[in-house]
C-alpha cells in the first residue's frame, strides 16, 4: 500500500494535494529541459536533483542529495547522501521553505485514513448559525461552503469524491442520467478551495483539507 506526500507549500502544486510515492526511488527536484524529476517544483531554488525518497525493507528514507538549498527533515538539516528514515507526520522541507511537504502514511480512497496526525483541527459545526467553530472561533459560512464542511466533517479522516460533493451541496441542480447533480469539477474546486482558504488561519495555518488527485478530498482526522 502506498504512502504520500502532503504538500503545504511548493508551486505548482495546490496546498493540501497528496502525492502518491508509489516507487522504489521518488526524485523531488525541478525540472530543466527533457529533466523530470518525480516530484517537480518551480523555484529556481530548489536544485534539479535535489532529494529523493528512497524506500527500503524496514520503511521510507529521505536522502539530500547535495542540494544548494539543503533540505530539513523536522527542522534538521540533512548533510549531502545522509539517509533519515521517515515517520508519518514528519516535515520535509526544501530550500529553506520553497517546498514544505508532510510524509504520511498509507491511505485507499473510500477507506479511513489513519496516518498517525500529530494535530487535529478541533472543529465542530453549529447548525442553527451554520458555522464551523475552530478552537474557540466562530466562522460563518456560506450555505454552499457549510454543506460542503458538514460533508467532509461526517467523513473525516475517508477520501469524499468529487460526485459525493455535487450530490450533497447541489442537490437542486439538474440531474444526469445517473443521478449526479450537473456541477462542474471546476465548480468543486473552486468551492473546496474557499472553504481551505477560510479554515486555514484558525486551524494555525495548516491546510486541514486535503487532495488526493483523481479521487477526492478528505478532512484530516484528529480532536473534532
Amino acid at each position: 500500500m502506498p504512502v504520500y506526500l502532503v504538500v503545504r507549500t511548493g508551486a505548482p502544486h495546490e496546498a493540501g494535494t497528496l502525492i502518491e510515492v508509489a516507487k522504489d526511488r521518488v526524485l523531488l527536484g525541478r525540472p530543466w529541459k527533457d529533466h523530470r524529476p518525480d516530484v517537480g517544483f518551480d523555484s529556481l531554488f530548489i536544485s534539479r536533483r535535489h532529494a529523493e525518497i528512497v524506500r527500503r525493507e524496514g520503511g521510507y528514507y529521505l536522502k539530500d542529495l547535495d542540494s544548494d538549498g539543503g533540505t530539513l527533515l523536522n527542522g534538521r538539516r540533512l548533510t549531502a547522501g545522509e539517509e533519515a528514515l521517515l515517520q508519518a507526520g514528519d516535515e520535509i522541507v526544501l530550500a529553506g521553505g520553497e517546498a514544505v511537504l508532510l510524509f504520511y502514511g498509507p491511505v485507499e480512497p473510500g477507506e479511513t485514513l489513519d496516518l498517525g496526525l500529530k494535530a487535529g483541527p478541533w472543529l465542530s459545526l453549529d447548525e442553527r448559525r451554520k458555522a464551523v467553530v475552530v478552537r474557540g472561533q466562530e466562522i460563518p459560512l456560506p450555505p454552499k461552503e457549510y454543506a460542503l464542511c458538514s460533508l467532509l466533517y461526517r467523513e473525516a479522516g475517508r477520501v469524499v469524491s468529487g460526485e459525493e460533493i455535487k450530490k450533497a451541496v447541489w442537490p437542486e441542480r439538474e440531474k444526469d442520467q445517473a443521478g449526479i447533480p450537473l456541477v462542474t469539477d471546476e465548480e468543486v474546486k473552486q468551492l473546496v478551495y474557499r472553504l481551505r482558504s477560510r479554515l486555514r488561519e484558525p486551524c494555525g495555518g495548516r491546510d486541514v483539507i486535503l487532495t488526493l488527485p483523481g479521487h477526492g478530498y478528505l478532512l484530516e482526522r484528529g480532536t473534532t
